[in-house]
């Protein structure tokens, strides 16, 4: 393992990262993309909330997440925005509402009436940017109690919400998927702060009974996902499937031992894929739509890419030229 590194987190955000694009492009087969929407962003931010550490105060938290966090929402947004820009104006007319007003309204609300969200991936950081700071928040008031307290009230009302059918509120987007994402940040830093993530005796018994009993929850609910707000047949299904999910994955990552310099260099950059992959995924499908082939190229296009990012535009991967946090 690479000093200071987890083995586990590598290769499970490794993975993650990988179903993410797969899940983003057209043909991917419904059933796989069940299997992968009910899971693959509640373990990202379960992962998050693990590797999270409390800041001394509130400005230190805001201080250090908004570098970490925001600044690459907004570099790789403007970096998405001129690809955007140089596709609409081959197939539209300039006006300064479609190129301009409407691309930066969709930074802030998702309604498409009104704005046009350039890159819509960036919502993983804007929340789990004010989950980060939620968290701080609690934990330095109210402590773990507070905490669990807090998490179990957005699970509450993202529950009550889908029971009673209310569907989405565009001006709040923000507002609503950090209430429905930070249990997970909450469930992540708890099992760090109590130790229960570890290598245990019957790993492997565990995640193929888990992955079991995931599949089966999974397929029975049907498509799921926090960005679109989707919950499937039941939402107790919903959250139930998406912890055992990502339990499943981790059981499965926790055996695995010696990671290759390739698995930590994408774990490392999997914010440069997170933000690239939709651009990238629009100019390959004229290419070949097969999901898969995308999916690979993808992965090694921007593989040498995201040392370029590292050594030489750090501020995109939330760093410094220091490369001190």
């Amino acid at each position: 393992m690479t000093q200071n590194r987890i083995d586990w987190i590598d290769y499970s955000k490794t993975i993650l990262i990988i179903f993410v694009v797969l899940a983003h492009c057209p043909f991917i087969p419904s059933v796989l993309d069940v299997l992968i929407c009910g899971f693959h962003m509640p373990a990202f931010f379960i992962i998050s909330g693990y590797l999270h550490r409390c800041q001394s105060d509130n400005y230190n938290c805001i201080k250090k997440n908004f570098k970490r966090l925001i600044i690459p929402a907004l570099l790789f947004s403007v970096l998405c925005y001129v690809f955007w820009l140089l596709k609409f104006l081959m197939n539209n007319d300039y006006s300064f509402n479609e190129c301009i007003l409407k691309p930066i309204l969709g930074l802030f609300i998702y309604d498409r009436n009104v704005a046009t969200p350039i890159c819509g991936v960036i919502w993983f950081l804007v929340v789990l940017f004010l989950c980060f700071l939620l968290l701080d928040f609690t934990m330095h008031f109210f402590k773990r109690s507070g905490l669990i307290i807090l998490a179990l009230v957005f699970v509450t009302i993202t529950t009550i919400f889908a029971v009673s059918g209310y569907k989405d509120f565009q001006y709040g987007y923000y507002l609503q998927r950090t209430i429905i994402s930070f249990p997970y940040v909450a469930f992540g830093f708890l099992c760090h702060e109590y130790n229960l993530f570890r290598r245990q005796k019957y790993n492997f018994i565990v995640a193929c009974v888990f992955t079991m009993i995931y599949f089966f929850l999974a397929i029975y609910n049907g498509h799921v996902g926090i960005h679109s707000y989707t919950f499937g047949k039941s939402v107790f299904v919903y959250w139930t499937a998406s912890i055992i999910g990502s339990l499943a994955l981790f059981h499965w990552t926790w055996m695995m031992k010696k990671t290759p310099a390739w698995i930590v260099k994408i774990s490392s950059g999997t914010i440069v894929i997170l933000c690239l992959h939709r651009p990238l995924i629009s100019l390959l499908l004229h290419v070949w739509g097969n999901p898969y082939f995308i999916t690979a190229a993808i992965m090694v296009l921007l593989y040498p890419l995201m040392s370029v990012f590292n050594n030489y535009l750090p501020w995109f991967m939330g760093r410094s030229y220091s490369k001190k946090d």
